[in-house]
């Protein structure tokens, strides 16, 4: 699509591809995970600056125009995708894993240095950002963690009992972190 596209590829078990995309427009887009789901296909985590090809709803600093957006694109079981959706404020904003919940919505972690758009609870200086989505991408819930220097959430995982534990990097010794 032009600039950096993500790429995403299935292999056999033999390492022979099945099927590779690139997805993105014609800025600069990043995968940063990849998940199987329930029905065979795949939820993926990354981040775009782009605002055409693959790439719709991006939050737009108009003075900037090159923030970054977390990018959650869903695909089926050939890479097809099925939906696309772009997360955060007119900040930079990145998703860094995403996994399928149990009862089959995603949780994605990443970070966040926004105070607008889809983010909420913001503290300063960058925080970890969580949010959940309903099997279609829409936004069920969203949460910063963090205090007033940078914080990133990395992984996630959820327990036998649907709770989620968070593993990340904190400069922060106060809010969420005190």
């Amino acid at each position: 699509h032009g600039g950096q596209d993500g790429l995403v590829g299935k292999l056999d078990s033999l390492g022979a591809r099945i099927w590779q995309k690139h997805i993105g427009g014609t800025s600069e887009d990043a995968i940063n995970d990849v998940t199987q789901t329930s029905d065979s296909g795949f939820i993926i985590a990354g981040y775009t600056i782009s605002t055409d090809g693959d790439v719709s709803g991006r939050h737009l600093d108009s003075a900037k125009k090159s923030n970054e957006d977390a990018w959650i694109v869903k695909l089926d079981k050939v890479g097809a995708i099925q939906w696309q959706k772009c997360l955060g404020g007119t900040e930079n904003d990145y998703a860094n894993s995403i996994i399928q919940t149990s009862d089959k919505d995603y949780i994605l972690c990443g970070y966040t240095s926004s105070s607008d758009g889809d983010v909420s609870g913001y503290h300063d200086g960058g925080d970890g950002w969580v949010v959940r989505l309903d099997p279609i991408g829409n936004i069920k819930w969203q949460r910063c963690l963090g205090g007033g220097a940078g914080d990133a959430v990395i992984s996630i995982i959820q327990t036998a009992n649907g709770r989620f534990v968070l593993a990340g990097a904190t400069e922060s010794a106060d809010g969420d972190l005190a």
